[in-house]
């Protein structure tokens, strides 16, 4: 297992979305026609495995949902966020280095890197309420549409490990001490995501779903949903 850690602190949903987007060159970095084939060797019976592997070669037979990969996506990494839940009196902001094309009020979106960039961004985040280690992050994903990914991890006091399926690969995530204390907190990153993509382009991810974060009474505190292309 491989630990990532990022210097400084903040609740982590900042480092979940920055770590989302390396972990999908990840899932693609294992052969991508050994991938195909666990997924077709798959005991499921209900077939929703194989139609997975299927739709991932292009066959005829599974018909292809347009959003699942836009065919204007350029080769590299894409992604986006929406957030649609945080505290009042809270604030999160996420800056990248140019490489994105709109901003809203929590920081730059809509964002592409080509392989052999590197990406770098800072964060910061206002906390309005103290969390301890009963405070959870969790997320639920969907790659291409048929393989569920799902975490649960503190906020603080331990490492988030995530554990990425298909390939059995895990990263883990420093988080910070406990507890997390009210007050603003900030952190930067610098990521090399590789000089081209790991199947050349002939097996595109994307990945899709949504990260909460929750207080230890088990109130919704956050609520972000992440997009992510790997072409």
């Amino acid at each position: 297992m491989t630990t990532l850690t990022l210097s400084g602190v903040a609740v982590g949903c900042g480092r979940i979305y920055l770590l989302l987007v390396l972990l999908s060159v990840c899932i693609m970095s294992s052969n991508g026609n050994d991938v195909l084939k666990m997924l077709e060797s798959d005991g499921d019976t209900t077939g929703g495995v194989k139609e997975a592997a299927q739709f991932l070669r292009g066959g005829n037979d599974v018909e292809k949902i347009s959003e699942s990969f836009p065919t204007l996506v350029e080769e590299g990494i894409t992604f986006s966020r929406t957030i649609s839940l945080l505290p009042d009196g809270s604030s999160f902001d996420l800056q990248f280095d140019g490489q994105c094309q709109n901003e809203d009020a929590y920081g730059n979106n809509d964002c592409h890197y080509d392989w052999g960039d590197t990406i770098g961004a800072k964060y910061s985040i206002m906390v309005t309420e103290e969390l301890d280690a009963s405070a959870t992050i969790q997320g639920k994903f969907k790659i291409d549409h048929f393989v569920p990914w799902e975490f649960l991890c503190k906020v603080c006091g331990e490492p988030c490990v995530l554990e990425i399926p298909i390939i059995q690969l895990e990263r883990a995530i420093e988080m910070p001490p406990c507890p997390i204390v009210v007050g603003e907190m900030s952190d930067t990153v610098d990521e090399w995501i590789g000089n081209h993509s790991p199947t050349d382009g002939t097996i595109p991810t994307h990945i899709v779903g949504d990260v909460y974060v929750t207080d230890s009474s088990g109130i919704e505190l956050i609520h972000a949903t992440v997009n992510v292309f790997v072409k």
